[in-house]
Order: C-alpha cells, then sequence, then structure tokens
C-alpha cells in the first residue's frame, strides 16, 4: 500500500537581513519628506516600511540607532565617493587648486539635488531633535574624515573654517532659492546662476596658498 504524499509546501518568500534593513532605512526618508520631522517614531516607520517594529529594535537597536544608520545611508549626505567624482588623485603628483575646486562643484551639486536634505537643514534651523542631531553628528564626522588629510596640503591656511565659509554659503544659497528668485541680481533658478556662484567660490578657492611639493 502506498504512502500518502504529503502535500508540497509552497516556498516561503525570505527576505534577507540586509534587504529588510535598507527596506526600513528608505521607510525613513518617506515619513521625512511625507510627513516631517515631528512625525518620526518607531511605529510610523514600521507601518510605511511593512515591517514588525520588532526588527527595527533587532537591526537597529532603537530608533536613535535607525536614525544614525539613515544618516550614514548617503541619502542624506553628500558621500565621499560623490566628493571626489572626476577627480583622479593617487597621492603621488602635485595638488593644485583644481582638486579643490572639483570637490566644491560636486558638493554644491549634490545638496542642490537633495530636496529632502534641504528640509531637513531647515528644520535644523527651527528645532533640534533626535533627527537633527543624528544627521548633524553624521555631517561633522564625515567632513572631518574628508579634510583630515587636507591640513598638511596647505601653506598655514585653515582648512576647518574655509570650508566651514564655502559650504555654509552654498547650503545658504540653495535653501534661498526656494523662496526667492535672485540674489544680488544672480538668478538662482537657473544653471548660469550657479555657475557664477560656483566660479565665485572657486576663485575665493584660489587665494588659499598650497605647500611647496616636490
Amino acid at each position: 500500500m502506498k504512502t500518502p504524499k504529503e502535500p508540497m509546501k509552497k516556498p516561503r518568500n525570505l527576505k534577507s537581513a540586509p534587504d529588510t534593513k535598507s527596506k526600513i532605512i528608505r521607510a525613513v526618508g518617506k515619513v521625512l519628506a511625507k510627513q516631517g520631522m515631528r512625525e518620526i517614531g518607531i511605529n510610523h516607520i514600521a507601518q510605511v516600511a511593512g515591517v514588525d517594529k520588532v526588527l527595527i529594535y533587532r537591526y537597529f537597536g532603537g530608533l536613535a540607532g535607525l536614525l544614525k544608520a539613515y544618516s550614514d545611508s548617503g541619502e542624506f549626505w553628500p558621500t565621499r565617493e560623490e566628493l571626489l567624482a572626476g577627480i583622479t588623485f593617487d597621492g603621488t603628483q602635485a595638488i593644485t587648486h583644481a582638486f579643490f575646486e572639483q570637490q566644491l562643484r560636486n558638493f554644491s551639486a549634490a545638496i542642490q539635488k537633495r530636496a529632502l536634505t534641504q528640509e531637513i537643514l531647515r528644520w535644523e534651523l527651527i528645532e533640534q531633535n533626535a533627527m537633527t542631531r543624528a544627521l548633524a553628528e553624521t555631517r561633522e564626522r564625515q567632513t572631518l574624515e574628508l579634510i583630515a588629510g587636507y591640513q598638511d596640503m596647505l601653506g598655514g591656511a585653515d582648512i576647518a573654517a574655509i570650508t566651514a565659509v564655502l559650504s555654509a554659503g552654498l547650503i545658504y544659497l540653495t535653501l534661498r532659492s526656494k523662496s526667492v528668485d535672485t540674489l544680488n541680481g544672480i538668478n538662482l533658478k537657473d544653471e548660469q546662476g550657479w555657475k557664477r556662484i560656483e566660479d565665485a567660490a572657486c576663485l575665493l578657492l584660489r587665494g588659499i596658498p598650497l605647500k611647496a611639493q616636490p
């Protein structure tokens, strides 16, 4: 007598941990884009991601860890790779002003294309919370890591202060472009206007003395 076969079980649709983590991180951006800072919370993020909130604690340890993961993901702040795009430098050739100018232009383009980042930066001026603190810490850490090796390339100039002034100016003008069309007669809505701004910033960079190199 034949033994009846057991019904074939349907394969479970298992998602890998990295996929689920990415899904949760993307949900943070979706919540920020649609509801803003005030709606950031474990329950809401889990609902948007379509996962059990237990997974947020499992993968990130809680809201603070999730916010840090989001801020480190590259969706919020320009990555090192973005800033160095178009630059060929292996450490053997002499540093020129063009090396820094290209990074400045890359930074400007990266901030302008991140609409959500612009909203978050506006929020920072109004309110401090877990989200703004996590993103500010990431921004500070990534910037310091990037410029750490540059100080020795300059002839006594303060790279941290220079970076702060130039990046703050570009960020301000980017935010300002959302509410006004022109500033000092410069069109903030078109590429030509932004080329003028970036050219001016690069002109300031060229005034920085570079250390003599062999």
